[in-house]
């Protein structure tokens, strides 16, 4: 149901006018993450039903299906009896599939954040800062990416695909907003964050803007993978935010899709603003020190 109540259609339903696979051996690749992605939205679907949606093959979608339970990257569910014929059967994610780090650098804290194949969260460890220092912020991370994995089994440690890191970019720039004096954040400047984290952690590390990291997470596990399109606003230290069209984050010709920070507001003196100096945390955090 969306937020006023009504029922909405599972996003598998809407999305099989984009879904369309192909039986070409040389998108093999393609197929399966195709299947995988349908199974993410739905509580299980059966052979049949994956076949329709993608538009495969009944042969393509089991040969497929059976690859990736071999793999165990898919479960079996329960039976669905009631037809004619055999019952068909529901295969949804194993949420031991696959785990992936998440590493988000903010204005007052560090997090690194342990999820599954499902997107639950299996562990955070979480460091308050006055300011994000790079060198503190990359021992704490080194450290708590050791601690996150050795939690795991070691059979699971193999099924770790990666950190992804979502922060501001410019983060040098902030200086003045976060009470540091000039230069506290220059060693950010130029800095390769993916290339070092990788170098200390052995794992493919990606970097993402923190605005449109949040958005492709509620795209992927949160309310908005039930819609085709939205708009997804992100209040922080520095409110922003992101666009998902036909399913997939939208980051525009310069990447800044759904930065709605720089979007003039009028205020009560009839003076335009933009909404980051009026709408993001930052602004509460100084009114209250004020008060």
């Amino acid at each position: 149901m969306d937020t006023n109540g009504n029922q909405r259609r599972p996003r598998t339903e809407t999305r099989n006018r984009h879904a369309g696979g192909s039986n070409q051996a040389r998108v093999r690749d393609y197929n399966m993450r195709l299947i995988l992605s349908l199974a993410l939205r739905s509580d299980g679907l059966p052979r049949a039903e994956m076949a329709r949606l993608t538009g495969l093959s009944a042969q393509t979608i089991s040969v497929i299906m059976r690859e990736l339970e071999a793999e165990g990257l898919l479960l079996r569910g329960n039976p669905q009896r009631g037809r004619v014929g055999q019952p068909s059967i529901p295969m949804t994610l194993n949420p031991d599939g696959a785990f992936a780090l998440g590493m988000a650098v903010g204005r007052r804290s560090t997090s690194l954040v342990l999820i599954d194949f499902v997107g639950q969260v299996r562990q955070v460890l979480r460091r308050v800062h006055t300011h994000p220092d790079l060198a503190t912020t990359l021992d704490f991370a080194e450290e708590s990416v050791r601690t996150l994995l050795d939690g795991l089994p070691r059979p699971a440690r193999k099924r770790v695909c990666g950190l992804g890191i979502a922060m501001p970019y410019e983060i040098w720039d902030w200086t003045e907003i976060v009470g540091v004096d000039q230069g506290e954040l220059e060693d950010w400047r130029g800095f390769d964050i993916a290339e070092e984290m990788a170098r200390r952690t052995g794992l493919k590390t990606i970097v993402e803007n923190d605005c449109a990291a949040a958005c492709s997470a509620e795209n992927a596990f949160g309310v908005g993978s039930a819609f085709e399109d939205f708009a997804y606003i992100y209040v922080a230290s520095f409110i922003g935010g992101g666009v998902v069209l036909n399913g997939a984050l939208y980051p525009g010709p310069t990447g800044n899709a759904g930065a709605f920070g720089s979007a003039p507001v009028v205020h009560s003196d009839g003076s335009r603003k933009p909404l980051l100096g009026s709408a993001s945390l930052y602004v509460l955090e100084e009114m209250l020190e004020m008060a």
